[in-house]
């Protein structure tokens, strides 16, 4: 019996081509045989993902810990800065300044020996006053302790002497003053603080800011001790007359607060430097009043004899 012929299909293109088998993909396109050309090839299939294997444990995924419980790195400790290099010159002019600091301030000092002459001729303390004593006393206690702090010879040299001379006077005064209770208790007062200063520096306040607290009391100490004058200015300007200011006093403080403002430039010390600056300007401002106000003016007006 004869087969019947194959069904022909038609294709999207309108060729005609003979029935595949479904089971089998052609990967070839077919022909056109009315001159159309052939169509893309088929595309490819996705790769196979390769699956998990069972048999092997999957790893385990651990959180990342919170910010707040990570460990943190220490710090690096703090390293004081170094010390700016010097050039071999600067060694000289630090010792030649050390040298006009110690000796302007000696002289300083030595002004209150005309004081303690005169206590010892009259022996009384009539027209000296007390308090110049005990402040300046209090002062180089203040800075002898920076001084040794610090470990400078210069600092440690000036302010030993002068404790030294300035309780030399305060005894003077004590021994001739008529109403020695008041002067006693000024003198326990005064005791007292610097015992206080001590334990408190030495106790209360950390080793590594000790030096920089005692500098900043010992600045203002002296800033404070430098500006006290001021009302003897004022009653200068009143009066016109420079009776109640010292020359030489006026000369050796100059002298010594320019030295000690070069000498802490020269070390990059501030506690040295900045309390000295006051001491330059209270000095040229007397010397505009000795200028202004002139001793021959103080003199009485007296007529040439006949």
């Amino acid at each position: 019996m004869p087969r019947d012929p194959e069904p022909e299909h038609t294709t999207p293109w309108g060729c005609s081509s003979p029935s595949i088998p479904a089971r089998v993909p052609s990967r070839v396109p077919s022909r056109c045989p009315r001159g159309g050309h052939a169509g893309a090839a088929a595309a490819a299939p996705p790769p196979l993902r390769s699956q998990p294997d069972p048999r092997r444990p999957s790893p385990v995924v651990r959180p990342a810990p919170p910010r707040s419980a990570r460990p943190r790195a220490a710090p690096a400790p703090l390293r004081a800065a170094p010390a700016p290099p010097r050039s071999p010159g600067s060694g000289m002019v630090l010792s030649v300044l050390a040298g006009l600091c110690l000796a302007a301030t000696l002289a300083m000092f030595a002004t209150g020996l005309s004081d303690l002459r005169q206590m010892l001729a009259t022996k009384s303390v009539e027209n000296i006053q007390f308090l110049p004593f005990l402040t300046t006393d209090a002062n180089n206690l203040s800075w002898l302790g920076y001084g040794c702090l610090k470990g400078d010879g210069t600092v440690i040299t000036v302010n030993a002497i002068g404790a030294a001379l300035q309780t030399l006077y305060i005894l003077v005064y004590l021994y001739y003053s008529p109403a020695k209770r008041p002067v006693l208790l000024q003198v326990l007062l005064l005791l007292a603080v610097v015992a206080t200063g001590c334990g408190y520096f030495t106790i209360l306040v950390d080793a590594g800011t000790r030096l920089a607290h005692l500098g900043l009391f010992c600045s203002v100490f002296t800033i404070s001790m430098y500006l006290s004058p001021l009302a003897d200015l004022a009653k200068v300007i009143r009066s016109k007359s420079t009776r109640c200011l010292s020359f030489p006093l006026t000369v050796t403080t100059l002298v010594a607060s320019s030295s000690w403002t070069l000498y802490g430039l020269q070390l990059h010390d501030p506690y040295i430097t900045v309390p000295n600056v006051p001491g330059i300007v209270t000095s040229l401002v007397r010397f505009w009043l000795f200028q202004r106000y002139r001793p021959e003016q103080d003199k009485p007006y007296s007529p040439l004899p006949a």
